[in-house]
């Protein structure tokens, strides 16, 4: 990275991402993925849409996932040591 920044917010590329942000109850929710395993999975692969897609993907892929309610980028370490003096 060399200390460039990025938008974190990855809700418009990710319908997991946009459904779990819409659903958290705090700024950090923990989302434990693994009971949507099972329930997904019986959902025939035909029938799927993208979101349910995308959850299996991450579901399978881990067990929790962080959910950010709000992403506010770092400001670069210049600007952070200007406005600290």
């Amino acid at each position: 990275m060399a200390g460039k920044t990025w938008n974190a917010d990855e809700r418009q590329d990710e319908l997991a991402f946009a459904l779990l942000a819409e659903r958290a109850k705090y700024s950090a929710t923990i989302f434990d993925l693994r009971p949507l395993r099972p329930l997904l999975h019986q959902i025939p692969p035909d029938k799927r849409s993208a979101l349910q897609v995308n959850l299996i993907y991450w579901a399978d892929s881990y067990d929790a996932l962080i959910c950010y309610k709000t992403v506010i980028p770092l400001k670069p370490r210049l600007q952070r040591e200007k406005s600290a003096n």
